[in-house]
């Protein structure tokens, strides 16, 4: 399945959507660091078999983030 997004922001919006409802999902019980660690690994866990797209991803958050706090767009 490809998605399409209409900006680079809707991009990052979405993984981090994603990765809130995968903590939102956590156990009760887990301690925060290891539900933290496991939420995180999710995405990069299920980009394994396509590694060479991680760090494009993680650039463009960053970078998009960034943008944000400097007022560019």
């Amino acid at each position: 399945m490809t998605l399409h997004f209409a900006s680079k922001e809707d991009v990052v919006v979405q993984f981090l959507a994603d990765m809130c409802a995968e903590l939102a999902s956590r156990p009760a019980g887990e301690p925060p660091s290891t539900a933290l660690l496991r939420t995180v690994l999710v995405p990069f866990t299920t980009c394994g078999a396509h590694s060479e797209k991680v760090v494009p991803l993680v650039r463009l958050i960053l970078r998009t983030l960034a943008d944000r706090r400097s007022g560019r767009r």
